[in-house]
Parts: C-alpha cells; structure tokens; sequence
C-alpha cells in the first residue's frame, strides 16, 4: 500500500493547470509515489494500458504499476541538491490522455 503523503489525486481542474507536487526524497531511498486520477476520471473510466513514465536522467524508476486509476511508481538513487522531473502519460477506457509531471528533490536526511 502507498504512502499517503507520497500520493496525489489529480483534482478537477476548472481552467488551468493544477501545481507541480515536489518530493523530497534521500538518494538513498528506495520510495513509492502514486498518482490517482479518479477525480479527474470521474466514476465510468479508467487507466487503459501501462502508463508511460519518464524521468530525468540520474533517477531511476525501478517498476510501476496500475490498476483503474492510480498509478504507483518506485523510485531510487538522485544526487544530493538536485531536482528531478518526473512525467506520467496516462490514455484511458474512453480514450482520453493525460500527462502530469511532479519533481523529486534529492536531499540527505
């Protein structure tokens, strides 16, 4: 089960975008971090196929999966002081797409 305060539900949006989450994570953290679209889905659709996940060059995505509208991603290594993009595309049931980009910032803790 993912860590509540390493999970975002993607809101509503009523014109506009909605913020970029940002995470602090240690380099040496193996951590969850999980996206859920059930919001912006609404009840009748759901993530279609695996979802495609990008991130910046110096973080590593061990796995991912999904399951109806949640995405969760495992992520490790980062370089202390430096920030990292992370981008989910997601295409659904009904045929939209979506991409929502967070960051993770490599700390020590």
């Amino acid at each position: 089960m993912s860590n509540a305060s390493r999970t975002v539900v993607i809101p509503v949006e009523a014109g506009g975008t909605a913020p970029v989450r940002i995470w602090t994570k240690d380099p040496q953290a193996v951590l969850d971090y999980t996206l859920d679209w059930k919001r912006w889905l609404g009840p009748i659709d759901s993530i279609n196929a695996a979802p495609t996940i990008t991130v910046d060059a110096g973080l590593t995505l061990d796995s991912s999966t999904y399951s109806g509208t949640i995405v969760t991603m495992w992520l490790s290594s980062g370089t202390n002081g430096t920030t990292y993009s992370v981008a989910v595309r997601i295409v659904t049931v009904d045929g939209r797409t979506d991409e929502r980009t967070f960051q993770i910032r490599a700390a020590s803790r």
